[in-house]
């Protein structure tokens, strides 16, 4: 009934399938991690013929990471140890061996809202997440040529981030951006935030944000796409 909806009443065509943690699992091992991402693959294959159906495409979203610091809105501050990494990197490939053939599936969002702020070079240790990005894609690549990967700034996903992506030297990738901006207003009332009043009009971070003000926030997202000719996603 769902699916139907999103179809007919909202004239829907895409969603986005997180793969997630319950309050009671553990993704901070390899055990735990696995065992997640198996418990959402079984419940995705549960919703595909629905899908199938009612002609909805899905976005697979690695909505956490194995070993991730994980913040109450699920941002993912990355692991750098080696074998986390190439654990999320392994389960892409398990993901991209079971759905390559599977029409339903649009693509694959490689990491939710990936956060890099902690990260320290140091030799043979944990990869950037431009680096790493790249890495997780090619090992799909290895598997399924075609089906769109997506890939997001390591600044939560936001705008701003785009400054410092750089495109990965995989084919087919799609670039996504999350836009809650500005913040105060759409979490206004999230656990507990205070609320801060209307839109447009309403004052912020020492700003008044209006149309305007959002376009200006989005220039980073719109440089990136017109000077390396990629596509953008709007996740969120």
């Amino acid at each position: 009934a769902a699916f139907r909806e999103l179809n007919e009443v909202w004239n829907a065509n895409l969603i986005r399938f997180q793969l997630s943690r319950r309050r009671n699992e553990d993704h901070t091992t390899e055990e735990g991690f696995s065992k997640i991402i198996a418990r959402g693959l079984s419940e995705l294959d549960a919703i595909l013929p629905a899908a199938r159906a009612n002609g909805i495409k899905i976005l697979i979203d690695m909505h956490v990471g194995p070993g991730t610091s994980l913040n109450e809105l699920l941002s993912n501050k990355l692991s750098w140890e080696p074998a986390m990494q190439q654990l999320l990197a392994d389960i892409w490939r398990e993901i991209a061996e079971k759905y390559k053939d599977e029409p339903a599936i649009w693509g694959y969002d490689l990491l939710n809202e990936p956060r890099e702020e902690n990260y320290i070079y140091t030799p043979d240790g944990g990869l950037d997440w431009n680096r790493l990005a790249e890495r997780i894609g090619k090992a799909i690549r290895e598997i399924d040529p075609d089906t769109p990967i997506i890939v997001a700034c390591a600044v939560g996903g936001n705008p701003v981030g785009f400054g410092s992506l750089r495109p990965i030297d995989v084919p087919n990738t799609i670039y996504t951006v999350h836009c809650y901006l500005p913040h105060g207003y759409t979490h206004q009332g999230v656990h507990g935030a205070k609320m801060v009043g209307a839109y447009p009009g309403v004052k912020h971070d020492g700003r008044v944000w209006n149309k305007e003000m959002l376009r200006r926030s989005l220039e980073p997202v719109v440089k990136f796409q017109q000077q390396y000719k990629v596509p953008i996603y709007v996740g969120e």
